[in-house]
C-alpha cells in the first residue's frame, strides 16, 4: 500500500504518510501524592510522542501554567502549596503539532 493510502485506517493504524496530530487526552486523574505533590496518570492518546502538564495553584497562579513535558502516562507535581487546590490539564503533541487539552482535573494538595 502507499504510504498516503487510507486502508491504513481501516486496519487502525495511522497513515504513515500524513502528518496527523494526536487524539486529545480522553481522561486525567490526579490525586495528592505526599505532601506538597501530586500524582497525575492518563491514559495514552493515539498518536502521542509526548505530553505537555499544565498546572494551575488556585489563589497562587492567575491561569494554567506549563510544567512538564513527559513521554509516560504519569507525572508527579513537587514543590506545591499545602491545603492548595491544584487543577491540572494535559496536550497531547507529536512532531504535526497539538491535540485540544484535556479536561480540567483538581485536587487538593497535601
Amino acid at each position: 500500500m502507499d504510504e498516503n493510502d487510507s486502508r491504513w485506517l481501516a486496519f487502525g493504524l495511522n497513515i504513515p504518510g500524513a502528518g496527523q496530530v494526536p487524539e486529545p487526552v480522553a481522561e486525567v486523574t490526579v490525586r495528592p501524592d505526599g505532601s506538597g505533590a501530586v500524582r497525575v496518570t492518563w491514559p495514552r492518546a493515539r498518536r502521542a510522542e509526548y505530553y505537555r502538564l499544565f498546572a494551575q495553584v488556585v489563589g497562587v497562579d492567575a491561569e494554567m501554567l506549563f510544567r512538564l513535558r513527559v513521554k509516560d502516562r504519569e507525572a508527579r507535581l513537587e514543590g506545591l502549596p499545602g491545603g492548595q487546590t491544584v487543577r491540572v490539564q494535559l496536550v497531547a503533541a507529536n512532531g504535526t503539532g497539538e491535540a485540544t487539552a484535556s479536561e480540567v482535573q483538581e485536587c487538593v494538595v497535601e
